[in-house]
C-alpha cells in the first residue's frame, strides 16, 4: 500500500533539486510538485529547469502540515473523517481484556464508521459522565 503524504527524510536543506528529483525523493508525482509550485513554493524560474532549494521544500512543508489534533476523553479520532468525533448517540462498547486499560469502542456521530481508542480503566468514572459506555469482556484467546 503506497504511503499517504510525502517524506522529507530524503531532502537536504543545502541541496537544491529540480521537480523530478523532488518527486522521486519525496514519492510524490511530478504534477504534484508542479501544483505545489502554483501554489507557492518557492523556486528559482529564471532558467529550466527550475530548482527548489532544500531549505524552502522543508519550510513550505512545516507551514502545510496539519495541526496536531488532540481527543477529549469522550471523543475518538474517525480516519474517514480525519477529525475527533464523539461516539453516535453518546454509547461506547468498553472491551476489557485484563490489565489496567480497555478498549473503547464505538460509532462516529457523522459518518458512522467505527472508532477504536485505548482508555485507562481508572478514567472510566470519568468516562460514564459524557457517554453511556456498556462493559463487555473479550473474549478468550485461543492457546494451544
Amino acid at each position: 500500500m503506497p504511503r499517504r503524504g510525502a517524506v522529507l527524510r530524503g531532502i537536504s536543506k543545502h541541496q537544491s533539486y529540480d521537480i523530478a528529483e523532488t518527486a522521486r525523493i519525496l514519492r510524490v508525482a511530478r504534477g504534484t510538485v508542479a501544483r505545489w509550485l502554483k501554489g507557492g513554493l518557492p523556486a528559482i524560474r529564471d532558467r529550466k529547469p527550475y530548482l527548489i532549494q532544500g531549505a524552502d521544500l522543508i519550510a513550505f512543508h512545516s507551514e502545510r502540515k496539519a495541526p496536531a489534533q488532540k481527543c477529549r476523553l469522550a471523543q475518538c479520532y474517525c480516519f474517514r473523517c480525519h477529525v475527533p468525533r464523539s461516539p453516535a448517540l453518546g454509547m461506547a462498547d468498553l472491551v476489557i481484556a485484563g490489565g489496567p486499560t480497555g478498549n473503547l469502542q464505538a460509532l462516529c456521530e457523522v459518518c458512522t464508521t467505527p472508532m477504536h481508542k485505548r482508555v485507562s480503566l481508572k478514567h472510566l468514572d470519568a468516562l460514564r459522565a459524557d457517554l453511556d459506555v456498556t462493559i463487555k469482556q473479550a473474549p478468550a484467546r485461543i492457546t494451544e
